[in-house]
C-alpha cells in the first residue's frame, strides 16, 4: 500500500527548542508536496505520514523534533524514525489507535 492512503496518520512536527530567527530561514517550499501539510505556528506544523524523501525538507523547514502519532508498520514507516535521527532530528513515536484514542495517548503527547 502507498503512504498516501493513510490519511489519517498524522506526524506532528515540532520545533520546542528553535529561536524565531532560526524558524524564519526555514521553509516551507520544500514541504509543498507533504500531505495536508500546515504550518500551525512558528514552532509546530503538522502533516500526514510523511514520505522517506520529505524527512530532508522538514529538517529544512526549521522542525528539529518528529512526532509520530501512527501504529509502527514495517510497510510505511520502518525507516523513519532512523532517516530522522540522521537528518539531526529527534524522533518520538506514539501509536494511537484512531478508532479508539485513549487519555494516555494524549498525556504522551
Amino acid at each position: 500500500m502507498e503512504t498516501n492512503m493513510f490519511p489519517w496518520l498524522l506526524i506532528v512536527l515540532v520545533s520546542v527548542f528553535m529561536e524565531p530567527q532560526a524558524i524564519a530561514q526555514g521553509t516551507d517550499a520544500e514541504l509543498a508536496g507533504a500531505r495536508a501539510y500546515l504550518r500551525i505556528s512558528e514552532r509546530v506544523g503538522t502533516a500526514g505520514q510523511i514520505t522517506y524523501d520529505e524527512i530532508e525538507a522538514v529538517k529544512k523547514a526549521g522542525f528539529d523534533i518528529v512526532i509520530n502519532l501512527a501504529p509502527a508498520d514495517e510497510e510505511r514507516n520502518q525507516l523513519e524514525g532512523y532517516l530522522v535521527t540522521e537528518q539531526g532530528m529527534a524522533y518520538v513515536q506514539i501509536p494511537v489507535s484512531w478508532e479508539e484514542p485513549s487519555q494516555r495517548d494524549l498525556q504522551l503527547f
